[in-house]
Order: C-alpha cells, then sequence, then structure tokens
C-alpha cells in the first residue's frame, strides 16, 4: 500500500527529533498547524461537552424543580390522605352508630307490627264482644220488655182477682150472715147447726188459691 509523501515525510522527521536530529522548519510548520487544529478541534469539542453540561445541568435543575413539586404534591397527597382517613373513620364509626340505630329501627319495627297485629286481633276480639254484648243487651231489652209486658199482665190480673176475692168475701160473709139468721130457729123453736155445703168448701179453696196467686205475683 503506497502511504503519502506528506504522511512520510511526517513520520520520518518525527524520527528524527525523537533521535535528536534538527527537524525542518516546514515540519514545525506542520505540527504547529496541526497543534493549532487540535487545539480548535479540543475547544470545539469543549464547547460542545460544556453546552451539554449545561443541557445537563438545566435537565438536572429541571428534574430537581420537578422533584421539588412532586415532594410537595406527595407531601399533600400524603396529608390529604391522612385526613381522608381520618374522615373514613369517622364515616366508619358513624356507619356502625348508623347500622346499629337501623337494627334497633327493625327491631322496634318489628315489635310495633307485632303489637299492631296483636292490637288488630285484639280489636277483631273487641269488635266481636261488642257485637255479641249489643245482641245481648237487644235480647236483655227484649227480655225486659216481654218483662214488663208481663208484670202489667200480672199487675192488671192481680187488680183483678184482688177486686174479685174482695166481691168473694163479701159475697161469703153476706151468705155467712143469711145463714147464720135462717139457723137461729126452726120449726119445733130448737136451735141446730146448719149444715155444712159443698159450696162454702169450694168458695173457701177458691179463695185460697186467688191468696196463693197473688203472693206468687207479688214476689
Amino acid at each position: 500500500m503506497d502511504i503519502p509523501q506528506e504522511i512520510n515525510d511526517y513520520i520520518k522527521e518525527s524520527i528524527e527529533f525523537s533521535v535528536g536530529l534538527r527537524v525542518s522548519e516546514k515540519t514545525l510548520e506542520l505540527k504547529l498547524q496541526a497543534s493549532e487544529e487540535a487545539r480548535i478541534r479540543i475547544q470545539d469539542e469543549y464547547y460542545y461537552l460544556q453546552n451539554r453540561l449545561k443541557e445537563k445541568d438545566d435537565l438536572i435543575e429541571r428534574a430537581r424543580s420537578e422533584a421539588s413539586m412532586n415532594a410537595q404534591a406527595l407531601k399533600k397527597f400524603v396529608e390529604e390522605n391522612q385526613k381522608l382517613a381520618v374522615e373514613c373513620g369517622n364515616l366508619l364509626s358513624q356507619c356502625a352508630r348508623w347500622e346499629k340505630e337501623c337494627s334497633l329501627y327493625d327491631r322496634d319495627r318489628e315489635a310495633l307490627m307485632e303489637f299492631a297485629n296483636e292490637a288488630d286481633e285484639k280489636a277483631k276480639d273487641t269488635e266481636i264482644r261488642v257485637i255479641e254484648a249489643e245482641d245481648e243487651l237487644r235480647r236483655l231489652r227484649e227480655e225486659l220488655h216481654c218483662y214488663k209486658q208481663e208484670r202489667e199482665m200480672h199487675m192488671i190480673t192481680e187488680t183483678r182477682a184482688t177486686k174479685e176475692l174482695q166481691l168473694l168475701r163479701e159475697k161469703i160473709n153476706e151468705i155467712q150472715c143469711s145463714r147464720s139468721l135462717g139457723c137461729d130457729d126452726n120449726q119445733n123453736g130448737e136451735p141446730h147447726k146448719c149444715p155444712s155445703t159443698p159450696v162454702s168448701a169450694k168458695l173457701n179453696l177458691f179463695i185460697w188459691y186467688i191468696i196463693c196467686t197473688k203472693e206468687v205475683l207479688g214476689n
């Protein structure tokens, strides 16, 4: 492979410079030019790296800002989460209290329903008893009305019997008086007893029956 003449000369003079031989001015100019080019290239690379470093610094600064904002947001989120946890605990306790109250309400509602059913049954029984009492009262009123009618009839009968008894007594007295007058003297002028007749016995029996009937009606 053929090597360019400039490279060949550069290698040759570099070897001569390393062994302490004198280097030509052209070679020194070439080295100076190469060094200047290398400096420019390194400077450009330095500026490039400096720009990259600035970009990285800006990126780091933005990352720090974002991290700070995230930290603040996370802190706020933690605080909100703690508040929510406290509220959640309060809501849980309130829910437990409401569940207890609902259980008591259900128990009271069942008791009220049972009481209402018992009240309905008692109302039905009371209504039946009222109907029975009304029927009994109606029956008693009818019996009382019948009793009053019978009482009035008994009073009328008693009055009538009393009048008849009075009349019978008056007739008995008259009969007894007439018999007493008729039995004082007979044809021989001797007193004799008046024979008892079946009529007076029947009258006495009738009077006794009327008296007993009067006492029964009075009771």
